[in-house]
């Protein structure tokens, strides 16, 4: 599934399924992380759902002790650093087996 979005005139950015980001004047880490997602395999993005559903059950059902602050960097890292970094490492896998 590929997400679309479109800039408004005042830059903000609108997911077409109604979600709207910041407004910000640069997208490019935005259209990253999309790439990114797009470049998983179906295990690699398999594990990384596994990975949020257990950070946003333990947020819902647990003792009380995962803020939302620490939900939101913990999911932000997977998207920002260890997706892209699980891409470079296939990458390089790749072409080492090539």
């Amino acid at each position: 599934m590929v997400l679309e979005y479109i800039v408004k005139p005042n830059l903000e950015i609108q997911l077409l399924g109604g979600y709207i980001l910041k407004e910000t004047h640069d997208t490019e880490e935005f259209d990253n992380v999309l790439n990114a997602i797009e470049n998983l395999n179906e295990e690699d993005a398999k594990g990384f759902l596994k990975i949020i559903f257990g950070k946003l059950n333990i947020f819902e059902k647990g003792n009380g002790t995962f803020s939302n602050d620490q939900l939101i960097k913990e999911v932000s890292s997977i998207y920002n650093q260890k997706i892209p970094k699980t891409i470079e490492i296939r990458e390089k896998q790749k072409e080492k087996n090539s």
